[in-house]
């Protein structure tokens, strides 16, 4: 009889411990302090300081600021879809500024451009048919890669038979005011059409920011020091 006691007791107990548990539990629980969500506020008005241009003087050479235009219309035509194609068959600047080639459709087009940058003078032989010719020449001798050597081959009789698939154009880049100047060539390098003019200015400052990283040497860009440019260096293009 005091086993049945005892054990009722102890059981008893136990429910009691654990209604008391519960309610402490209940109890914590209302005293914990709610989070309210705090609500997010929008990012403050952006202040982006002004496009003060690439100078000159940024430049260690005039060729080196011809090479960042090539550079520049690469990039710009690379976002649009452009694939980039060597047009210089040696180490120096001669050949063709830039060969570009796209994909339309089942077909593609190819695009022949001549960059120049801020005031450097532009003749029309430089994009002469014949000239851009005997470059593509150079180009499918010189190279060692078939596909490339057939792409150059294929340029190149495109532009002896005027084809409308193959086209030219001067790009000029103002680099002071972040603008870039296309125009349409014909075959014999003259104006074929409207200048249509596109701002480049956040392609010049992606471009100067990666040659700073680039360049640390400062062989090429002097990275906004006061170091001027080799007046006694020919521009290129």
């Amino acid at each position: 009889m005091g086993v049945i006691w005892l054990a009722g007791l102890s059981a008893g107990l136990a429910v009691a411990g654990g209604m008391l548990a519960h309610w402490a539990w209940r109890v914590l629980l209302g005293m914990k302090p709610k989070i309210i969500p705090r609500p997010v506020s929008p990012p403050p008005a952006l202040g982006l300081p002004a496009f003060s241009g690439v100078r000159a003087h940024d430049f260690v050479t005039s060729n080196d600021q011809g090479a960042f235009g090539e550079a520049l219309t690469a990039l710009m035509m690379a976002s649009q879809g452009w694939t980039v194609l060597n047009g210089k068959p040696g180490a120096g600047p001669q050949g063709i500024d830039g060969i570009f080639v796209r994909p339309e459709g089942s077909l593609w087009r190819a695009c022949l451009i001549e960059t120049k940058t801020n005031q450097s003078q532009y003749a029309t032989r430089q994009m002469e048919r014949s000239k851009l010719m005997g470059s593509l020449d150079s180009l499918y001798v010189t190279n060692s890669d078939p596909a490339l050597a057939a792409l150059y081959e294929a340029i190149h009789d495109g532009l002896r038979d005027n084809a409308p698939w193959v086209s030219l154009a001067l790009w000029r880049h103002q680099l002071g005011s972040g603008l870039t100047q296309i125009t349409p060539l014909d075959g014999s390098g003259a104006a074929a059409g409207p200048v249509r003019t596109v701002k480049s200015d956040l392609m010049m400052q992606g471009l100067a920011a990666g040659l700073s990283e680039l360049d640390r040497k400062r062989v090429y860009w002097t990275g906004g020091s006061s170091r001027p440019s080799d007046p006694s260096s020919p521009e290129q293009s």
